[in-house]
């Protein structure tokens, strides 16, 4: 081909090319629709700064949906800060703070709701409770800080989950649960009551007790605690009621007993030390097993490492070191066997008519179960 026609070709495809991209440049009939999103796509949410006051709140949710702040709420005198009366709320604090005034009332207030759930947050100086929810029903708590309330710090409902909530300061029980709830990877610190206050049926993991004018927990009954820690609270670090299941906790330097356990507690693997009170107190028919018990007596007290004040307990596999006793039982028809008790004032304190295995030194123990000291 001659070299002209070549470029005769070449200059023809490109000029049709660009025609080819653009497409039809004659407008559709009729009204072009729009091609953004509306906002109410772009965030479906409800502000809750736009909304009314309530009668007694100001603001008030009273529809289910989607909530969040665009910025910090004050209190005032009579006053809740948000109250939601409505069933299916989802309130998202972004970050924001609610602040109490002197005489305000509850900072959130939801009563007798089911599925709330509310988080990403803080609360500050109520004059009543920082949360109260104790009537709420399936609610979720998550990422909160609750401080300087006059009452509770956070009441939560039946079958409520806690996650990741911080209660400090409050003039009551840090965290309180109704019964069913779960409770995960929470602290309350420095609260004038309990640090947490636990119904029926519930379930602690991991969750942090410092420094409360109470107990670290209190715990009604029936309910399992695992990998929690109590420190320097003003009673108990740990007052368990009937059915409690005690696992893997660290329970220290607290102003009376390490654990005092109800009837029917099962007590593993915790480890009990420096304590005012005994390490480890339980009532009757307790398996208390596996437990490190040390320096109990602590701060003036006088203490036993283990005290067994009921019936028909099992105690395996303890170890009692420099407690003013080891173990000492006070009621009869106990079993005690396997246990290790080193350097304290008296290592076995046991009243007659107990089943007893042995108490040798381990150098010279027959006995499998033989109970050791040195």
């Amino acid at each position: 081909m001659h070299p002209n026609h070549v470029l005769a070709a070449v200059t023809a495809i490109a000029i049709a090319a660009p025609m080819a991209l653009a497409g039809d440049l004659t407008p559709p009939p009729g009204i072009v629709a729009p091609t953004m999103k509306p906002l109410d796509q772009v965030e479906p949410r409800t502000p809750v700064n736009t909304l009314p006051a309530g009668v007694d709140s100001i603001h008030l949710i009273d529809q289910p949906g989607s909530y969040y702040l665009t910025g910090n709420i004050t209190g005032a005198v009579g006053m809740n800060g948000i109250r939601i009366s409505a069933d299916n709320v989802s309130l998202d604090l972004n970050g924001f703070v609610i602040t109490g005034v002197a005489g305000s009332g509850h900072g959130v207030i939801a009563l007798s709701v089911n599925g709330l759930v509310l988080g990403n947050g803080s609360v500050v100086g109520f004059t009543m409770r920082g949360i109260e929810a104790a009537s709420a029903r399936s609610a979720v708590f998550d990422t909160l800080i609750v401080r300087d309330s006059g009452d509770k710090g956070i009441a939560a409902g039946f079958d409520s989950v806690l996650r990741g909530c911080i209660a400090t300061g409050n003039g009551s029980d840090g965290i309180f649960t109704n019964t069913g709830a779960l409770v995960v990877r929470c602290i309350a610190n420095s609260n004038s009551g309990d640090g947490f206050d636990i119904s029926v049926g519930c379930s602690l993991i991991d969750c942090i007790a410092d420094n409360n004018a109470g107990s670290g927990y209190f715990i009604i009954k029936d309910v399992s605690v695992d990998g929690c820690l109590a420190r320097n609270n003003g009673s108990h670090g740990l007052d368990a009621g009937a059915g409690t299941t005690v696992r893997g906790c660290h329970l220290r330097r607290n102003g009376d007993r390490g654990i005092r356990a109800g009837s029917g507690c099962v007590l593993i693997g915790n480890h009990c030390d420096e304590n005012v009170g005994p390490g480890i107190s339980a009532a009757g028919q307790c398996l208390v097993s596996e437990n490190s018990c040390a320096s109990n007596g602590f701060f003036g007290g006088d203490a036993a490492g283990i005290l067994i004040e009921g019936a028909r307990n099992r105690v395996h596999a303890n170890t009692v070191i420099a407690n003013d006793r080891g173990i000492e039982v006070t009621a009869i028809d106990n079993v005690i066997t396997s246990n290790v008790a080193s350097g304290n004032g008296v290592n076995y304190v046991i009243l007659a008519g107990n089943d007893t295995a042995p108490i040798t030194s381990a150098a010279v123990a027959i006995s499998p179960l033989a109970n050791t000291e040195n």
